[in-house]
């Protein structure tokens, strides 16, 4: 059996370090297995992630519009003859998309030589109904949470539609590691991190009205870490908050980190603000890592965290609300463990990469037996 996996190359994110999780599974477990990776342009972040993870990968050198409805078209338009020789060429039996904008040219290209697509959706679905119905065209579909299959509102084909969990393999906090964090916990300043890219659903600007509040309730008792690619409108209102003294120095800005696991150890608390996240990797990755998550109560976070028994959900996006429970688990150290081991606990039994990958597998079988 033979895979591709196209990708734009343009930026990473989590949909590409479960891409990259699935890989290296995919090695080591199923060998049977044969997959190439194509990338129109690789950025130096892409090419890091890539070579951090010993993933090889084909570069086209072609650069890509940013997305966009008549970007995709022009794309798909401009490489088609160059996609469908790539494809009859190296003679595969599916081609495995992860963003939109290789869904829509792969789905057109794998039409022209027959061959098997898997539209994998890692975000919400579009309301239109042509969003709604175009992914139908494709052999198989993948939802990664039952927030965003809840979101087709049409009728699909018994089989099409799959929900497969993402698959987290980051930093895990052993036992001892476990107990050291106990010991420290309340004896240090308390540090609360941001993980996520700065976009407006994610609500970067939430934590920083946080990082705000706990400075001037509480001076010089925690710190803050913001990680993620830091836009210019949230460099702004960083400086002017510094300016003011409403941060100070306890108040880092970290950005876009590839690898996690030199920070995890020394963060207490993710703060998770976004909505409709379609899943929610930081949340499993703070699990494993043994850092309690406060969450909105939005998307896929409810299908990570138990209220108070592997974490916290905030129904409303209120910094009393969010800080309240920074405070209540300082106030009780048996429930601050619990907390921790319920989440180590739920993260490995349902967020396994040995799971992720068999289910996958299993969906590539069908689609070889289809043909």
């Amino acid at each position: 059996m033979k895979i591709l996996f196209p990708f734009v190359g343009d930026t990473i994110g989590g949909s590409h370090i479960s891409a990259f999780t699935l890989f290296n599974c995919l090695k080591a477990q199923y060998p049977q297995i044969k997959f190439n990776v194509l990338v129109f342009t690789a950025s130096d972040s892409f090419k890091n992630c890539a070579l951090a993870n010993n993933i090889q990968f084909h570069e086209l050198g072609v650069v890509l519009k940013s997305y966009s409805k008549f970007g995709i078209i022009y794309d798909t338009l401009k490489t088609i003859i160059l996609i469908t020789k790539y494809l009859s060429k190296k003679d595969f039996d599916i081609v495995h998309t992860n963003d939109i904008r290789m869904h829509l040219i792969f789905l057109v290209a794998s039409k022209f030589v027959s061959i098997k697509h898997l539209w994998h959706q890692r975000t919400s679905m579009p309301r239109s109904s042509f969003g709604q119905k175009v992914f139908l065209l494709c052999n198989k579909f993948i939802v990664i949470s039952n927030f965003i299959l809840k979101q087709i509102h049409i009728p699909v084909p018994p089989n099409k539609v799959s929900m497969i969990y993402n698959p987290v393999e980051s930093y895990f906090a052993s036992k001892k590691k476990l107990a050291a964090k106990k010991e420290l916990f309340g004896k240090k300043k308390c540090k609360l991190a941001f993980v996520a890219n700065m976009q407006g659903r994610k609500k970067p600007k939430f934590f920083l009205a946080l990082a705000k509040y706990f400075t001037k309730v509480h001076p010089n008792r925690y710190q803050f870490i913001m990680m993620g690619r830091i836009s210019s409108d949230i460099s702004e209102i960083i400086d002017r908050y510094k300016k003011n003294g409403d941060l100070d120095d306890n108040f880092e800005v970290a950005g876009f980190k590839s690898n996690m696991n030199i920070y995890w150890p020394d963060i207490d608390f993710l703060i998770a603000p976004a909505i409709e996240e379609g899943f929610g990797r930081t949340i499993v990755e703070a699990m494993r890592a043994g850092v309690i998550s406060i969450a909105y109560n939005s998307g896929g976070h409810p299908e990570i965290i138990q209220h108070e028994y592997n974490g916290f959900l905030i129904d409303k996006l209120n910094l009393k609300l969010f800080s309240s429970k920074v405070f209540s688990i300082e106030k009780n150290l048996k429930n601050y463990m619990k907390i921790l081991k319920n989440g180590q606990k739920d993260a490995t039994l349902h967020f396994s990469a040995t799971e992720h990958t068999k289910k996958i597998v299993a969906l590539y079988n069908e689609m070889i037996a289809d043909r």
